[in-house]
């Protein structure tokens, strides 16, 4: 959102947020509650507030991945000087972790999506995901 679609609403201290804070933010609009001029909340459409609950959720697994990552190539690092054997197996291993971590990270993006979707009442047919994923 950029500053032109925001307000601001000076509330005193512990009053409600003014009923227009939430229609304005029903129409897309983020608005923010100040009190002494100082912005202490802010009143935003579903939308923005699920795509940060998205963001963040997807921040959590990029970092579950990374720390996996790290792991796996200490665990790589340890069988370097072993036989080919030994390091077959670990790179196996490795391959087993690393698309594992992938799957529960798609799994979880996945059904916060589909939640979405469902609470929405939203569907999208087969022939526009395959367009939008250029499939």
């Amino acid at each position: 959102m950029t500053a032109a679609h925001a307000f601001e609403y000076e509330i005193p201290e512990h009053a409600p947020a003014p009923v227009e804070a939430v229609e304005q933010a029903e129409g897309g609009k983020v608005v923010y509650l100040t009190r002494r001029g100082r912005r202490v909340a802010a009143v935003v459409p579903t939308a923005v507030a699920e795509q940060s609950d998205l963001d963040e959720v997807e921040a959590f697994w990029e970092r579950q991945e990374s720390q996996v990552a790290a792991a796996c190539r200490r665990m790589w690092a340890a069988v370097a000087d072993e036989d080919e054997g030994i390091r077959d197996v670990m790179r196996q291993s490795i391959e087993r972790i690393m698309s594992g971590i992938e799957d529960e990270a798609d799994a979880a993006i996945g059904s916060i999506a589909l939640n979405r979707l469902t609470e929405e009442g939203a569907a999208v047919s087969w022939q526009q995901a395959k367009r939008e994923l250029e499939l």
